[in-house]
């Protein structure tokens, strides 16, 4: 038999009560991903609520509870037993309840979590990550910085070490040049300075000019 519905006139569609699911579950990234199934479940524990306050559950912290069994969500799902379970973990996942085992055979205390408080508590973790790596990346550069003077301090040392080896080099270079010049003078006067010599030593002081010249922007 087919079944026929009819149409709203007036003011009747409040006749109806409503299960209410947030808005936040459908607009914010968080939830995005979040079965439809688990948006339902939760509407649902909410409204279970209002039995809570009636009947005065919550402990000692004010902090409202509710009962809610699997058998209850696969009436309330149409579901099996194994389905109840996954959106029961899912709820729990996105940190929307926490549930609390009494034992003894007494049923599983059931804790709603605010869902505004949930998306606040998840933008706070973000932006704690994000300050994080700003705070390690201010710290990473001052350190280089710090390194950097040591850096250079030490290659101007060893710029200075090598400069002053080189000057070294020139002036023993210079000495030597100015005994061989010496030894050569007095040659030439032993032998009557003979026109021979006095081109030998020409050419030879020629020469070691050179060198020293070269030698001396060798160190520039």
């Amino acid at each position: 038999m087919e079944f026929k519905s009819d149409y709203y006139y007036g003011n009747e569609s409040e006749q109806y009560i409503f299960y209410r699911i947030p808005k936040v579950l459908f607009t914010e990234p968080h939830f995005k991903k979040m079965s439809n199934d688990a948006r339902i479940l939760y509407g649902l524990m909410l409204d279970r609520m209002g039995l809570s306050i009636k009947n005065n559950w919550h402990d000692e912290d004010n902090r409202i509870y509710i009962y809610f069994t699997l058998e209850d969500i696969q009436e309330y799902m149409s579901c099996g037993h194994t389905k109840g379970v996954k959106i029961i973990a899912e709820l729990e996942k996105l940190n929307l309840i926490e549930r609390v085992k009494q034992g003894q055979g007494k049923p599983t205390k059931i804790y709603i979590k605010n869902s505004l408080q949930t998306k606040k508590t998840v933008i706070h973790k973000k932006t704690k990550v994000i300050h994080k790596a700003i705070h390690r990346e201010v710290k990473t550069s001052q350190n280089r910085k710090c390194r950097l003077p040591q850096m250079r301090s030490q290659d101007f040392h060893k710029t200075e070490v090598q400069t002053s080896q080189k000057r070294t080099l020139i002036i023993l270079n210079i000495i030597i040049m100015i005994l061989i010049i010496m030894i050569l003078i007095s040659q030439c006067q032993s032998q009557c300075l003979v026109i021979l010599t006095r081109m030998n030593l020409i050419t030879t002081m020629t020469a070691t000019m050179t060198l020293i010249v070269q030698i001396i922007q060798s160190i520039r």
